[in-house]
């Protein structure tokens, strides 16, 4: 994943239904009933950045998933950057 991924409003609304669910199916992460061929397209992206996998028919958060899902802002749907921190 590079570090300019940008994350999709729809990605967004997948990866905050997954934090708060170990796994889910499809039907569960398209809450908003978008069409079908549209959501596969963000879903294959989020699998792409292996920021979430695909087992015995249900989508689950990676490692990389669960550190990005973690700074993810609930109520906006947008990551939050976080702070450098350095010693001198």
């Amino acid at each position: 994943m590079k570090a300019s991924f940008e994350i999709h409003p729809i990605q967004a609304k997948a990866l905050k239904v997954l934090l708060f669910n170990p796994c889910a199916r499809f039907s569960q992460l398209n809450e908003d009933k978008i069409p079908t061929d549209q959501f596969n397209f963000h879903l294959k992206s989020l699998i792409n950045a292996n920021l979430i996998a695909r087992q015995n028919r249900k989508y689950c958060l990676t490692n990389k998933g669960k550190e990005l899902a973690g700074r993810l802002d609930v109520e906006k749907e947008v990551i939050e950057r976080q702070a450098k921190i350095s010693l001198a």
